[in-house]
């Protein structure tokens, strides 16, 4: 979702830590300092894991600073240790992740995020400003061996054996638009995105005002060749697609936006994601919203993550949040396969000051439907815990790489589902915000 610089100006947070149940979800707000400044812009933890990574950035003017920290046992996380400016994150266990970010760099830990090396071989162009492009999302099959680094304007690095070679391809995005994630199940890769909202700016000296505009022009693409070629599935969709979650060949979820009042929208294909079916996000309940004697909105404008644990359980992230106006962040769960959607109370009240919690969210990282991380604006790390041990993850059908018997079609013959392994997928949507890391590093 886009980047909104919350003016904070009137208070300072000192670090905090709440804890705040109700209805069966548990928040804690594990780092979180309010400077509109400080950002994480991406986070990763493997399914079952312990260890989780977060990186993002502090915009210090000429020389921003970088911001990493990571965590053990998910109850404390410790910072520092890494160099880079990351905007994407995948672990693929407790050892074993990958960071991507400005310039298309890319690097690898295999101790945990402790330490990080750069592979220039998946560098995604020159490693310059002008042949080089912004990371969007790494996706890692859980084998961990397929790796897949998806660039903003359409430069794709693959590698099928954990980084230790990479192909690499072009792909254009349809009708000029952005990548915002992508989903890998073997040799089946799925691409999304689709045009940005933008924010209205006052002008300058240099360049006009603009009234700013709505996101949409959602496509997917998919390949059946490990990515050596690519077809487009749907185009034209009333959203922009901002991040996608596939349990089986045909089966998936897509998160959408507008970044309109009524804009948020997730979405599920059963035919390996040529038709699309939309629902709507219920709005935010009056006790999860800061600002609303101000004008805050309870209508979700835009969905900016979304995963799936099996075919019935998944969490999504939404916002009421405009292309013209902050709003706040919800968690949501489903347990009917994203036929409804129920939003995870708390998320507000874990912060000391409830303004903080209207700090944008760039990324997730989910451990399974108990346990995962929020993080964003703000220096926010926000913990959330399903209280409900009862729900099984994988309920309906567990991920798997074959087409599940009531969705196979007996005359079908594409040979999806043959020799593959199931998608862990994340995404940072990123679009509007890249010019503003450019303008501060260089």
């Amino acid at each position: 979702m886009r980047m909104r610089l919350l003016i904070l100006v009137f208070f300072q947070l000192m670090f905090t830590t709440a804890v705040l149940s109700d209805a069966g979800a548990s928040w804690v707000n594990q780092m979180g300092n309010g400077d509109s400044n400080s950002i994480y812009l991406a986070a990763g933890a493997a399914p079952g894991a312990s260890v989780a990574c977060a990186a993002g950035w502090v915009n210090t003017g000429s020389s921003p600073q970088v911001l990493f920290a990571r965590t053990d046992t998910g109850d404390n996380w410790t910072e520092g240790g890494f160099s880079g400016y990351a905007g994407a994150l995948a672990m693929v266990d407790d050892s074993i992740g990958f960071m991507g970010g400005i310039l298309g760099k890319v690097w690898q830990t295999t101790d945990g995020g402790v330490s990080w090396v750069e592979i220039p071989e998946a560098t995604l162009g020159g490693g310059t400003l002008t042949d080089s492009e912004f990371v969007a999302d790494i996706v890692v099959s859980p084998n961990g061996q397929t790796v897949l680094i998806v660039g903003l304007s359409g430069l794709i690095a693959i590698s099928l054996d954990q980084g230790s070679t990479w192909d690499k391809e072009e792909v254009p995005p349809p009708g000029g638009g952005s990548f915002t994630a992508g989903a890998v199940i073997g040799e089946n890769i799925w691409l999304v995105g689709g045009a940005p909202s933008e924010e209205p700016t006052e002008g300058d000296d240099w360049e006009d005002p603009t009234p700013g505009h709505a996101g949409g022009d959602g496509f997917v693409l998919y390949s059946d060749d490990g990515g050596s070629s690519f077809d487009t599935m749907a185009s034209n969709l009333e959203y922009e697609l901002t991040d996608v979650s596939f349990v089986n060949p045909l089966e998936g979820w897509a998160s959408a936006s507008t970044s309109t009042e009524g804009g948020a929208a997730l979405g599920k294909t059963s035919d390996g994601g040529e038709t699309w079916d939309f629902v709507s996000v219920p709005d935010f309940p009056e006790g999860e919203v800061f600002g609303i004697a101000m004008g805050a909105s309870l209508v979700p404008a835009g969905c900016s993550h979304v995963e799936f644990f099996g075919r019935e359980v998944g969490v999504a992230v939404c916002t009421s949040a405009t292309f013209e106006a902050d709003g706040a962040t919800g968690l949501f769960l489903s347990t009917d396969g994203g036929a409804s959607w129920e939003i995870q109370p708390g998320y507000k009240d874990a912060f000391a000051t409830p303004m903080t919690s209207m700090a944008t969210i760039f990324d997730m990282a989910m451990i399974d439907c108990h346990r995962g991380w929020l993080v964003g604006g703000g220096k926010v790390i926000q913990r959330w815990d399903n209280d409900d041990q009862s729900l099984d993850c994988t309920q309906g059908g567990a991920p798997t790489e074959d087409v599940p018997d009531d969705l196979k079609d007996p005359d079908a013959s594409d040979g999806r589902g043959d020799d593959c392994g199931c998608a862990l997928v994340g995404a940072t949507s990123l679009n509007s915000f890249i010019p503003l890391i450019v303008s501060a590093l260089f």
